[in-house]
């Protein structure tokens, strides 16, 4: 899967195994690289599962659609995302936006 970011702080903070260090510790911060590299390699957003670690979920916030995947476990901070091309059926979404990780924007 394709893997875009909001803007180049996301990016950066996504890119940086230091700054997720500092930010959220050596345990979660590997957590969030294992997150990004397995929304990477999956083909679509169907082939991530819903259970534990990974923990896909469906959220709706003021009328704006997203997924998180993590954060079931302390040591797993959430990753927030929201499919590129818009809403389309799971096995459809092929590109992800993350605009925010563990609550906090990015």
């Amino acid at each position: 899967m394709f893997i875009k970011f909001q803007d180049s702080k996301t990016k950066m903070l996504c890119n940086s195994q230091i700054q997720l260090c500092r930010i959220f510790g050596e345990r979660a911060a590997a957590n969030v690289q294992r997150m990004l590299f397995m929304l990477d390699a999956a083909p679509n957003l169907r082939d991530i599962s819903d259970a534990p670690p990974m923990s896909l979920r469906y959220r709706e916030e003021k009328g704006v659609h997203f997924y998180s995947i993590g954060g079931e476990q302390k040591c797993w901070p959430k990753v927030y995302f929201r499919p590129y091309f818009g809403a389309k059926p799971l096995d459809q979404v092929v590109c992800v936006e993350i605009f925010r990780i563990n609550g906090e924007n990015a």
